[in-house]
């Protein structure tokens, strides 16, 4: 089977190399085509991964802008063109943007024989930091392009179960499928202090952390213990998420970005809770942080709704926000390892993806 994987931004990467690993393990022909653009550092890619076609497209400087808009329209465009060319029995299209839904939907209606599947990986203008702007125009027309063509694909995959409440889905052909990981072998070896309470946080410390729930949870527990946060990570808010912890009289230890797993093991191995909180205007049910925490074995303190919610309440892996009490049991380790081997593995990834190609096949 020849198959065609669509993608804009180098942030879903992960995601498009665990669907590419899957095509290939079938056996199937693969090309990825995918922006030449970075989003996150604005300027061009030159050297990709081997079968990774890259489109030339208009670079933008500000992520809120028409030219942004436009630069999307013109890489849904090319890379149509680019996927005609190759012929594909399979579309595979990771979304955002959204005008990658309007362009392969009517080429599906055009072509009927080609199988056409959105990767939603993301809501646009709903997790965007716009609240006060997201029913006006040009927000509206994000969204209801979107809306308008995404029924037209033979399936519809969604990244957590929250997005499924946003989407207008007219019939069953929409499954959650989980970001995925090899699993590895896993033993805890810590001892987190009785003395005092070791947190965690791990990840991008950016304008979606709510550093405010952070220090109010670490001014609750700091009533009754000592408080240290040993910080694996880094971003823009580092300086303001160490100056409130100091404030409050918690310790801080820094390590920035560590991407050994051995070491990552090791810090939080010895913490009680790894910090999972965002704003409240953000859209989404399980992050790349939370994944971290369950295959790490670390209990949650957690206000991710929906898919991260359910999971911390069903398998007791620690609390979701508001706390009444905070009590650490050895437990919850096993607890939150557990949900990683039960959603995001690799092979049970596989197993949800062989049940929809044959679905649609």
């Amino acid at each position: 089977m020849k198959i065609v994987i669509i993608n804009c931004f180098e942030t879903y990467e992960e995601r498009v190399l665990t669907v590419l690993n899957y095509f290939e393990k079938k056996g199937d022909s693969i090309e990825v085509i995918t922006s030449n653009f970075m989003h996150m550092k604005k300027e061009s890619i030159k050297d990709h991964y081997p079968k990774f076609r890259l489109i030339d497209v208009v670079p933008y400087k500000r992520n809120l802008s028409l030219t942004r808009l436009y630069s999307h329209y013109k890489f849904a465009q090319k890379a149509l063109e680019a996927c005609k060319e190759y012929k594909a029995d399979l579309i595979y299209v990771l979304i955002p943007p959204n005008s990658l839904v309007k362009s392969f939907s009517k080429y599906k209606i055009e072509n009927n024989k080609i199988k056409l599947i959105f990767d939603v990986i993301d809501l646009w203008p709903e997790t965007m930091p716009i609240s006060r702007f997201k029913n006006i125009f040009p927000f509206t027309i994000w969204k209801n392009i979107r809306d308008k063509y995404i029924n037209y694909a033979d399936y519809i995959i969604t990244e957590c179960d929250m997005f499924k409440k946003h989407l207008n889905i007219n019939s069953g052909k929409i499954e959650t499928v989980y970001y995925s990981r090899d699993s590895v072998d896993y033993k805890f070896s810590g001892t987190p202090s009785t003395n005092e309470r070791v947190l965690g946080y791990l990840g991008s410390i950016n304008n979606i952390i709510d550093i405010d729930a952070i220090c109010d949870v670490v001014s609750k527990i700091l009533v009754d213990k000592p408080v240290t946060v040993k910080i694996v990570g880094d971003g823009e808010k580092k300086d303001v998420l160490i100056k409130c912890l100091q404030e409050l009289g918690a310790k801080t230890i820094f390590y920035g970005k560590i991407y050994d797993r051995k070491v990552k093991q090791d810090i939080f191995d010895s913490c009680h809770f790894g910090l999972n909180l965002y704003k409240d205007t953000t859209c989404i049910g399980v992050t790349m942080k939370s994944i971290d925490y369950f295959e790490l074995g670390v209990p949650l303190i957690n206000n991710i709704p929906v898919d991260t919610h359910e999971l911390v309440k069903k398998y007791h892996a620690g609390y979701n926000l508001p706390l009444d009490t905070i009590e650490y049991r050895t437990e919850m380790r096993e607890a939150s390892r557990n949900i990683y081997l039960d959603h995001f593995t690799t092979e049970l990834y596989c197993k949800k993806m062989d049940a929809i190609i044959n679905q649609i096949m």
